[in-house]
C-alpha cells in the first residue's frame, strides 16, 4: 500500500493526514516532498497525523527526523499526532519520543503551535 497524503489547514497549521506505509523509496520520498511543499507554500507549522500509518521502517523514521530538522532550521515546527502503537514504540525505543512532540488530541496540537 503506497503512502497517501492529504493536506488540510486548521488555525494556520498544515495537517498532513498520512495513510499507508512509510518505507524506503517512493513512500519516504513522497512524505519528504509533501512536508517541504507544505512548509514552503502553506505554513511553517506542520502536524503529521500518523493515526493511519500502517507500517514504518527505519528509512521512514529517518525521514521524519530529517524533515523535523529541515523545518526547525527554517524557523518552523513539526509535531506528530496520534502515532499508532508500533510507531510510538519505535520512537520510545530509539529515544526519539524526546525529540518529537507527540499529541493525541488535534485541537491541543494545533494550539501548541499558535
Amino acid at each position: 500500500m503506497l503512502l497517501e497524503v492529504k493536506s488540510r489547514m486548521c488555525g494556520g497549521v498544515v495537517i498532513l493526514d498520512l495513510v499507508g506505509r512509510i518505507t524506503l523509496g517512493t513512500e519516504a520520498n513522497s512524505l519528504r516532498t509533501h512536508i517541504m511543499e507544505a512548509f514552503q507554500h502553506s505554513s511553517k507549522y506542520i502536524l503529521l497525523n500518523c493515526e493511519q500509518v500502517a507500517y514504518i521502517d527505519s528509512s521512514g523514521i529517518g525521514e521524519l527526523v530529517a524533515a523535523r530538522a529541515s523545518v526547525l532550521q527554517g524557523g518552523g515546527m513539526l509535531k506528530l499526532l496520534r502515532p499508532p502503537a508500533r510507531l510510538k514504540g519505535l520512537l520510545e525505543m530509539t529515544s526519539l519520543d524526546k525529540l518529537f512532540e507527540i499529541f493525541d488530541d488535534e485541537t491541543l496540537a494545533v494550539a501548541a503551535m499558535a
